[in-house]
Parts: C-alpha cells; sequence; structure tokens
C-alpha cells in the first residue's frame, strides 16, 4: 500500500489585476464580440448598390490586456504607434469628445483617420460610454455618403481608448466656402451648384433619418467634399451628436454640442426633439451661407437682397427651413430639396457641382 504524499503547503493565490475602465464598461455590455481586424478591412468587399437596411452593432470590442492606465507616462502624439500597429502621422483636427489623427498602419501601409478620447475623458465612464455609442452609431449607417468605421480599441501603452475610420483625401465645405467667400461680388455658389449639393446631402440624410438617427450637429466643418471618376462626392462627418430615435437618453446624450449658429433653437434650449427637421434647419443655414458667404445672424437680408439674380421665392423657402419652431419646417430634407429646387431651377436644368 503505498502512502499519498503530503502537500507540505499550499501554492500562492493567483495575483489578478484590476481591469481597467474601459474594460469594465465593455464587459458590462455583454457577450465578447471581436471586430474584424486591420487586413480583414483592407480585403472586404466593395459595398453593394442598393444599400440594405443598418448592420446591427456588435455589443462588445475584442479586449485588451490589463494594463496600468497610462503606463511609463506615455504621450499621444505624432509619431507614436498605437497598438503596436498605427503611427500617428499628422493632426488632422480636435473635437470637444476627441482627437484626430492621420494614422499609417505600419504593416500594410494603408492610411486611415483614427480619433482618440481626450485624455481628460478618459477617468469618466460616461465620457467611455459616449465614445463608444459614438462609434456604434456610424458602424450601424452602411451608406457611401457617411463616413465608414472599421474597429474600435484601446492603446495597450496608455490605455487611451480610439476607432480608426477611412481616411478622406479633400477638403471639407468650410475650406470651400472661405476660398470662395473672397470675393464678395458674386455668390459663392450659383442655383445649379445649390441644386446639386443639396440632392447628394438630401439622399444621405434621408437614409439616415429613416434608419431613425439624426446627426443634429451638421455643418460645413463636417461635410467632406471629394473628387472621384465620377464627379464630387459628398460624405457627411460627425454623427457623435446624433440621436436615435428608439433609444432612452442619459444626461450627457442629451446635451447638445453642436456649433452654435447651425444648432435648432429647439435642442439649444434643451428641449427633447425626435424631429428630423433639427437637419432641416441646420441645412437651411448651410444654404443661406453658401449663397450668400455669410451666416444668418441678426436682421440678415434675405438672398435676394445680397444678390439680385436670388428669387423672392428661394427667401421663404430658407425661411421656413430656419423656422424657429420646428412643427412650422419643412417635414423633411427631401421636401426642402423640392422647393429649393423650384425656386431655384423651374426647368429642371441641374448640372454637377464641381471644385
Amino acid at each position: 500500500r503505498e502512502e499519498i504524499p503530503q502537500i507540505s503547503s499550499m501554492p500562492p493565490p493567483i495575483e489578478r489585476k484590476k481591469p481597467s475602465l474601459f474594460e469594465t464598461i465593455v464587459n458590462e455590455e455583454g457577450a465578447l464580440n471581436s471586430p474584424p481586424d486591420l487586413f480583414e478591412s483592407i480585403l472586404e468587399e466593395e459595398a453593394p448598390s442598393q444599400f440594405p437596411p443598418p448592420r446591427e452593432s456588435p455589443r462588445n470590442i475584442i479586449q485588451p490586456p490589463p494594463q496600468q492606465h497610462l503606463k511609463g507616462g506615455a504621450v499621444i502624439a505624432e509619431g507614436y504607434i498605437l497598438r503596436n500597429r498605427l503611427r500617428l502621422l499628422q493632426s488632422l483636427g480636435e473635437g470637444w469628445l476627441g482627437r484626430v489623427f492621420l494614422a499609417e498602419d505600419v504593416f500594410f501601409g494603408g492610411r486611415y483617420a483614427v480619433k482618440i478620447l481626450h485624455k481628460h475623458f478618459s477617468y469618466h465612464q460616461d465620457f467611455i460610454h459616449k465614445f463608444i455609442q459614438e462609434f456604434h452609431k456610424i458602424e450601424c449607417l452602411y451608406h457611401p455618403g457617411i463616413v465608414n468605421p472599421y474597429a474600435l480599441d484601446s492603446d495597450d501603452e496608455t490605455q487611451e481608448i480610439f476607432y480608426r475610420m477611412e481616411f478622406l483625401s479633400g477638403k471639407t465645405l468650410k475650406h470651400e466656402l472661405e476660398e470662395r467667400t473672397k470675393d464678395q461680388t458674386k455668390p459663392p455658389f450659383d442655383s445649379k451648384e445649390i441644386i446639386s449639393f443639396l440632392e447628394s446631402m438630401a439622399t444621405i440624410l434621408t437614409y439616415a433619418h429613416k434608419n431613425k438617427t439624426i446627426h443634429r450637429n451638421l455643418k460645413p466643418s463636417n461635410i467632406f467634399l471629394l473628387r472621384s471618376k465620377e464627379g464630387l462626392v459628398i460624405k457627411i462627418l460627425d454623427f457623435g451628436f446624433s440621436k436615435h430615435l428608439n433609444r432612452l437618453n442619459s444626461p450627457l446624450l442629451s446635451d447638445h454640442f453642436g456649433s452654435l449658429y447651425y444648432v435648432a433653437p429647439e435642442l439649444q434650449s434643451g428641449e427633447e426633439s425626435n424631429s428630423p427637421t433639427s437637419d432641416v434647419f441646420a441645412m437651411g443655414v448651410i444654404l443661406y451661407h453658401m449663397l450668400t458667404g455669410s451666416l444668418p445672424v441678426g436682421m440678415s437680408p434675405p438672398p435676394s437682397k445680397v444678390f439680385s439674380q436670388f428669387p423672392q421665392k428661394l427667401d421663404r423657402v430658407l425661411a421656413k427651413a430656419m423656422h424657429m419652431h420646428w412643427q412650422n419646417r419643412h417635414p423633411s430634407v427631401n421636401d426642402l430639396l423640392s422647393d429649393v429646387r423650384n425656386a431655384l431651377s423651374p426647368k429642371g436644368q441641374v448640372v454637377q457641382l464641381t471644385l
């Protein structure tokens, strides 16, 4: 009979590292669901000609290994390599929620735009939630006129949260307006260009509105103009302030951070509005700016008083689009397009907007 050897002592307990705030929030969402890898995004098939309904967003992203927050005091700046893969080449801009960089894949050479949550927000659960929900919102919208997101992740070294999306090479409507308004003797955009622009915008926004998403932050700096073989392509950026109509909003998501001149009055006053007419208001302001070269601030003259080639009928169309009360505006962007087209091009003669 063999004797069973006695264990002299128990092994030391396994020390478990405390998960980061980002991991904690992600785990609260449900089961882990990993996003596509970088090379999978590069090789993914082209979008079909008929846009499918919005994709169901995954509830989670791949978790990075637990690390000490801001380990080693690393700083996110140009030259830094996120996740040992995405080298930050150039700062492209900065918003209230995060910074945007041009980044290059050090393995495959592809270029992307990378949005990184501001460092001072990475300690606050509400802002991390907001950043993650921003990614999921644009991920669910599948349209060539909306910037395409790829993956949401956090950096190993700094634990800062980021997502990457397609990099757009072109200029924003804001930059185009700045160039065209240098000559104040003529309208920045003529009637045919206005109709062409509004047709493209109406197509994109109608898709978003049908899928129960209101942008709420439309402005020239969020509208990107691209050249292609087919002509001018318009893409709308920054759906981060968008509102999903069938979602309950936290106090944070109820705040309205859009640019003041383009934000509808009901949003500025804190009124909960689920109407697409908030985007109609912003489009009215954008059109006024494109027609006159200035913003409709104070007692601004109507377009026909600024440039005589515009009919007074157009004045009434824009006044309706920018009405103080959302119930009195055009019910949709398509209705606005129809009225603008009738005012500017009664014969239906339209040309493509060119740069």
